[in-house]
């Protein structure tokens, strides 16, 4: 992924989960590691925010969303086939 696509990814990302956390702040060194994770997995956006979307409560901190993506991608993946 280009530097620029990362920035409007992580842009997008970030905004979502501002969204759903009804916090505006800037994310923590541990919260820049899982998006960066997700981006270096080439998760794409849609499945990210998919589980966002499909998150029961109020996320506080990005790292509880790393289950629910995880999750998204692996049926993501199952559909598209990219797993054996």
């Amino acid at each position: 992924m280009r530097s620029e696509d990362r920035a409007s990814f992580a842009r997008a990302v970030w905004s979502e989960f501002g969204r759903l956390s009804g916090e505006v702040r800037e994310p923590s060194a541990r919260e820049w590691y899982v998006l960066s994770k997700w981006m270096d997995s080439s998760i794409p956006l849609a499945v990210i925010l998919r589980a966002f979307g499909e998150f029961n409560g109020t996320p506080r901190v990005l790292g509880a969303m790393e289950g629910p993506v995880q999750r998204a991608y692996s049926y993501y993946a199952n559909a598209m086939g990219l797993t054996r």
